[in-house]
């Protein structure tokens, strides 16, 4: 299968303005990645169990025959907007769209399974290390993940992210890219009224210490109100982890208005 993507930096255009939005379980939307897209998110979460032989979209192993794979539902729509839709969702070469691949199976047999889907869908692929090449999708792999062979790879089609506690414990690995962790290991504060000092003393030094280490953030669990959504913005955090994407979408629009100098 020929897959052929011309990559280029496209301008953001009328139709679509980035934002820092994770589009959390993207694939239970009632339009999985145009819905977000549209929206302008850049930042999208598929759950894949490997099931004979197969990448089945899915939060749960069960059924997982009559399930979409992932080729179907992500990469080759990705691959036609790539070829002759980009300008329309702003996709950007310098800040691609991160597809957040969730292993729910096993991590090692997951991405031998996967490897060879990614090769044929390459060219709208960023590419680290050796012989490294920007595109309009970069692939980010969470859930169980295949540290030991991601690590010994010289080109990486792929990056993982990880809790803050490993990401301390390997701060030279470029390929870890992202600090991901559970809100509520934490915080207790639910996004209404003023989030407590020491919890922001907290949510400071780790927002930094990432930020340091070259990594991006995105807590999961947080919670999902104006207040909220600000003050992690303010905080630096770089993905907003989002159920309700239409809300989001609505508030960093007045957001972003309300931040113009």
């Amino acid at each position: 299968m020929a897959i052929v993507c011309c990559i280029q930096t496209i301008s953001v255009t009328a139709q679509t303005v980035p934002i820092p939005g994770h589009s959390h379980n993207d694939y239970n939307r009632e339009r999985p990645l145009t819905g977000a897209l549209e929206l302008g998110y850049r930042s999208i979460e598929v759950d894949v169990y490997l099931h004979k032989g197969k990448l089945r979209v899915s939060h749960d192993p069960f059924g997982l025959g009559g399930k979409p794979t992932l080729e179907e539902l992500y990469l080759e729509p990705l691959a036609t907007i790539c070829n002759s839709n980009a300008e329309k969702y702003a996709l950007d070469s310098l800040k691609p769209l991160i597809l957040m691949i969730d292993f729910k199976s096993d991590a090692e047999e997951t991405y031998a399974a996967l490897k060879p889907f990614l090769a044929m869908y390459k060219d709208m692929l960023t590419i680290t290390g050796d012989k490294p090449k920007k595109g309009y999708v970069h692939v980010l792999i969470s859930g169980n993940k295949p540290y030991e062979s991601v690590a010994k790879e010289k080109s990486r089609i792929v990056s993982l992210d990880y809790k803050f506690d490993f990401c301390r414990e390997h701060p030279n690995d470029s390929f870890i890219t992202r600090a991901s962790d559970n809100y509520k290991t934490y915080f207790t504060w639910n996004g209404k009224g003023e989030m407590p000092w020491q919890e922001k003393i907290m949510l400071d030094e780790l927002v930094n210490l990432a930020h340091a280490e070259g990594r991006e953030v995105r807590f999961w669990n947080m919670p999902e109100t104006a207040q909220a959504w600000k003050l992690f913005l303010d905080m630096g955090i770089d993905w907003i982890h989002v159920d309700d994407i239409e809300a989001f979408k609505e508030f960093y629009t007045e957001y972003v208005q309300l931040e113009k100098p």
